[in-house]
């Protein structure tokens, strides 16, 4: 692991000398001098010399070098990085006390290093809620049940990468292809996503029998051939009760016995919720069926600590803020009446399911008989291909195309709505969009988000009105300080400025819930709940960086609303959207020194210039 790391970097290098290699790795140069020696001895097409100026890599076989070369797993992270994960994976994984010789042995580094790692380790879990158990004579170990391990490894994925150095990849492919066999002799058929986390449960439960020595390889590859049940022999009881436990409900074979009581409960809780959403999740029997299956399999879960992950909890929660944060509250409302615990993960899922009745909702909105003109610069072709667009989302509309000379049909006309390829200086009462902002992603939430945004502003475009938004008062550069102190402070102002009692509380437990941190260092920091006197977006840019774990945000977008005014949030969602996929202008962004300078930046930078 180590090795490969060094090769990478005199492969990258003319010369690289010792004490180079030593401070980039954070290892000895004894230990710098070992790799090198080990490498040499591999007699895989090259060969590396010291000399003065450092080490060299000479190629003496290029094919059998490249060979080799690709056969190498390595990432060129920081070493340290990859030496705390590999120390943490063996811990989660055996059974037993572990020495700190045997763990100096494994990653080939000296006692004092894993010394000094375990400290920072040992923090790591403690934040988390696992505990690092010191015994005099033999060792340390992990004090944490089977199901929170598991339930570490599936969360951390730079620590399920080690696997394969137990378990090879076709034999994870076995694992898959036997169950998914198994899956398919079931009444119920978990997701995709369900069935990827059984199959990592069952690789790491085969990984800790491979790490205590009690399962070999060859005796690995013969029970793959074989059945579920084979598998479940080679297990302990409590790894095969894990188990069991896990398939049981992913399969819903178990399941809450008042079911009845289940959905008239939670029929009642989303009348509520249909009156503030103008939904009608609570008369919706598909909706609360589903809901209720899920639900039951949720409380099984979480009362057996059987771990479930979302790849797509970040996603649903950047794009779908408004129902993430109803789904949020719901699962509140569930912890309380069922007292369990629910994850971010379970909370995403949740949302999902909230997202159809959600959907079905604006669609028939848009369903109503509104008036709508299409206003491009002769009415022809591109007036027509929008027309056709709009037909689609709007059934029962009424659509008709003008020029943009037609100042006075369009007004007799009288529309609810029109989309103009650009500025028209007629006074309508009605939302006027720019047709830049549909055309390439036209879809039925958006346009329902949309109609509802723009009534009563002026602003003629989506980044405009979310320009409105900004304001010099709420503009701050910050230094490099802890992350949640910068949060607390900016949600502090908020809530006295724009009089939302409880704004930074609620703000501070949504992020404990999910970080608001996306892509390139984006982040959209919002409460549970808008109740806001004015809409306001408070920008906070990070150029030196803050003090966090994981994503480092660059720049913040705190949102505050009107209560009742919620679907805007979706409306700042797309808009930041955009700007994520332009990195270049978030650095742009991060070099402005002042409120005008970055509006004026961000606004052409959202317009595409």
């Amino acid at each position: 692991m180590r090795s490969d790391l060094v090769l990478s970097t005199l492969l990258d290098n003319d010369y690289t000398p010792e004490q180079t290699l030593a401070e980039s790795l954070k290892v000895s140069r004894r230990t710098i001098q070992n790799d090198i020696k080990q490498l040499n001895e591999l007699d895989s097409g090259f060969i590396i010399e010291k000399y003065k100026s450092g080490y060299r890599l000479s190629i003496t076989d290029s094919a059998l070098f490249q060979q080799y070369f690709e056969s190498l797993q390595f990432d060129v992270v920081d070493s340290q990085e990859m030496r705390l994960d590999k120390i943490g994976f063996l811990l989660l994984v055996y059974p037993d006390y572990i020495t700190i010789q045997f763990l100096a042995n494994e990653l080939c580094s000296s006692s004092s290093q894993i010394k000094k790692d375990l400290k920072k380790l040992e923090q790591l879990f403690k934040e988390q809620g696992l505990v690092l158990e010191r015994k005099a004579h033999y060792g340390i170990r992990v004090k944490a049940s089977l199901a929170e391990k598991i339930a570490w490894l599936l969360q951390h994925a730079s620590y399920r990468g080690f696997i394969t150095e137990y378990i090879t990849d076709s034999q994870q492919s076995q694992i898959s292809g036997l169950l998914s066999d198994w899956f398919q002799s079931c009444a119920y058929i978990p997701d995709i996503a369900e069935i990827h986390i059984a199959e990592q449960e069952l690789a790491l439960l085969l990984c800790m029998e491979m790490v205590a020595g009690s399962l070999g390889l060859e005796e690995l590859d013969s029970v793959l051939d074989k059945d579920l049940e084979t598998i479940k022999h080679l297990f302990s009881k409590d790894k095969r009760q894990f188990l069991e436990n896990s398939l049981s409900i992913r399969t819903r074979q178990q399941q809450d016995t008042r079911s009845l009581s289940l959905k008239k409960r939670i029929g009642e809780y989303f009348q509520t919720f249909d009156t503030v959403h103008q939904t009608e999740c609570s008369s919706d029997d598909e909706f609360l069926n589903v809901v209720c299956l899920h639900i039951a399999a949720l409380i099984e879960r979480s009362r057996k600590g059987i771990v479930s992950v979302n790849p797509y909890a970040s996603h649903i929660s950047k794009n779908y803020p408004v129902i993430y944060n109803a789904a949020l509250k719901f699962s509140r409302w569930l912890e309380e009446v069922y007292q369990i615990t629910i994850t971010s993960d379970e909370i995403a899922y949740l949302a999902t399911h909230m997202l159809v009745p959600y959907q079905k909702s604006r669609q028939k909105r848009l369903e109503q008989q509104y008036r709508i003109g299409v206003i491009c610069s002769s009415g022809g072709g591109i007036a027509q291909l929008v027309h056709l667009k709009l037909r689609r989302i709007f059934p029962n509309a009424m659509i008709q195309t003008f020029s943009l000379l037609e100042k006075q049909a369009i007004q007799q006309f009288q529309p609810d709505l029109v989309f103009s390829i650009t500025d028209i200086d007629c006074a309508l009462p009605c939302p006027v969009i720019h047709l830049d902002e549909i055309q390439e992603n036209l879809d039925d939430m958006s346009m329902a988000s949309y109609i509802d945004s723009f009534q009563g502003s002026r602003s003629r475009s989506m980044e405009d009105l979310f320009l409105e938004w900004l304001s010099p008062t709420f503009f701050t550069i910050r230094g490099k300080e802890e992350y949640r102190e910068i949060l607390a402070d900016l949600a502090s102002q908020l809530e006295v400025d724009n009089q939302q009692i409880g704004y930074v509380r609620s703000l501070l437990e949504r992020e404990d819930y999910l970080s608001t941190i996306y892509a390139h260092g984006v982040a959209i920091p919002h409460p549970m709940e808008m109740r806001g006197k004015e809409n306001i977006i408070s920008v906070c840019l990070l150029p030196r960086g803050v003090q966090t774990e994981g994503i480092h945000p660059k720049i913040i977008f705190m949102v505050s609303l009107k209560e009742g005014e919620v679907e805007k949030h979706q409306i700042i969602s797309q808009v930041l959207s955009k700007l994520m996929e332009k990195p270049l202008g978030i650095e742009a962004l991060l070099k402005t020194e002042n409120y005008q300078e970055f509006r004026y930046q961000l606004k052409h930078i959202l317009e595409g210039k």
